[in-house]
């Protein structure tokens, strides 16, 4: 890879012409049904947000084909930047964020990367050289990893494209520093630590085969099925008497954003009527699978820790 050539932007498709040439394969994933039923637990009552809208939790989930492009012999610059065999650069795989991932406009609709960046590049590949690995890996990539909210929602399902590979021991690549419980994550979802791929923010690797999944999930659409399966959730509960339950509250006590008043005044009224108080940033991922497993009630003012209802039974 020549870090002080030009780049051209490519999606992934199957044109047969050489000059528009296309190096890999799109795993069509097909969903089961059309549609799904709403996964009522993320149908919070969200009103102070400009996009609610109460009918939205009434409308089925619809299924679509995901098209899933597997990079051959695919160089993953950075941490998210995937080029192709002739040094262009697959579009999946930067979104709209060329220009925070280290790239410039070129003369003739090209890029180029920031000098910076090429520098950060040319050092590490200088005294580490290239990593190659082997097989079939999932890259899970993106600018805003660190936020838990965003990985569950957006990245934790992209694991149930693993089973369309048909391929043994698969392995996930992430970012060097993404928080050590959404590694746990990763593992109780079924990969071991031992196929988790951490890549640098200056580094170069090469996969012989790279699967840049898009959004499993967005707004009223799944991609290739049910995107929350991995988390056990395959339909809407059903409206039928079941055992009491824990009561929670999640507590944004520990945040740093957004940061409530009189939280602790709160905590007690709901105390008062049986609820424990939970931290989740406190919880391994193993503890918040069981204290979320069973519950009946689960409150808290907003956060992404209201978003491990993903792990409810019930």
């Amino acid at each position: 890879l020549d870090l002080n050539a030009s780049y051209r932007i490519q999606a992934a498709h199957d044109s047969p012409l050489a000059s528009d040439a296309w190096f890999g394969t799109i795993l069509r994933v097909h969903p089961d049904a059309a549609e799904l039923p709403p996964p009522r637990l993320l149908c919070f009552d969200n009103q102070d947000q400009p996009l609610h809208s109460p009918p939205t939790c009434l409308t089925p989930l619809q299924l679509v084909t995901c098209s899933l492009p597997v990079v051959e012999d695919a160089l993953l610059v950075g941490q998210q930047m995937v080029f192709l065999k002739d040094d262009s650069i697959l579009a999946e795989s930067i979104g709209r964020h060329s220009r925070r991932l280290g790239l410039v406009d070129a003369p003739g609709g090209m890029h180029a990367l920031l000098n910076r960046k090429k520098l950060a590049l040319h050092r590490r590949r200088k005294a580490k050289g290239v990593q190659v690995h082997d097989g079939t890996t999932l890259l899970l990539a993106d600018l805003a990893l660190h936020h838990y909210g965003t990985w569950l929602l957006k990245h934790a399902p992209k694991i149930g494209f693993i089973e369309h590979f048909g391929v043994p021991d698969p392995k996930v690549v992430v970012p060097v520093g993404v928080p050590s419980k959404h590694v746990d994550l990763i593992e109780a979802l079924g990969v071991p630590r031992t196929h988790i791929v951490f890549q640098y923010p200056d580094e170069i690797s090469q996969f012989e085969r790279l699967a840049v999944p898009p959004k499993p999930y967005v707004t009223g659409r799944g991609l290739g099925g049910n995107p929350f399966w991995v988390f056990g959730v395959t339909e809407s509960a059903l409206d039928t008497p079941l055992p009491r339950g824990r009561r929670l509250y999640v507590s944004r006590r520990g945040g740093t954003r957004r940061v409530l008043r009189n939280q602790e005044r709160v905590e007690d009224v709901f105390r008062a009527h049986a609820f424990e108080i939970v931290r989740p940033e406190k919880l391994s991922v193993a503890e918040t699978q069981d204290a979320f497993c069973n519950c009946s009630f689960v409150a808290g003012p907003s956060g992404s820790g209201l978003f491990n209802v993903l792990f409810a039974r019930r």
